[in-house]
């Protein structure tokens, strides 16, 4: 489902994604749930977490496939903004819990 942001104030606290962000930029963004805006348009709402390496992925909710491979992405040129929803924290003994 593809929405038109065109009328709808985007608050300021939003980040805005350059086609150049690069994943440097991206590990300073906290884990948790965003709403990411397309560059083609639309909304979703969408996990944001971390590979081991730091490299952080999203996996929006209403994306599916009939196989479960492809769903998480790294691909962040496809985003034009995300806003944070609820921001989660690791902890290696208890695992992820709201900030």
């Amino acid at each position: 489902m593809s929405i038109n942001t065109a009328n709808i104030d985007i608050p300021e606290t939003m980040c805005r994604l350059e086609s150049e962000m690069n994943q440097k930029e991206l590990r300073t963004k906290p884990l948790g749930v965003y709403r990411l805006y397309w560059k083609d348009g639309g909304m979703s709402v969408a996990s944001v977490g971390a590979l081991y390496d730091g490299r952080r992925w999203f996996a929006p909710a209403n994306w599916t496939s009939k196989w479960a491979e492809g769903i998480a992405s790294t691909n962040w040129r496809l985003v034009e903004k995300m806003e944070l929803i609820e921001e989660w924290q690791y902890d290696a003994g208890s695992g992820l819990s709201p900030a």
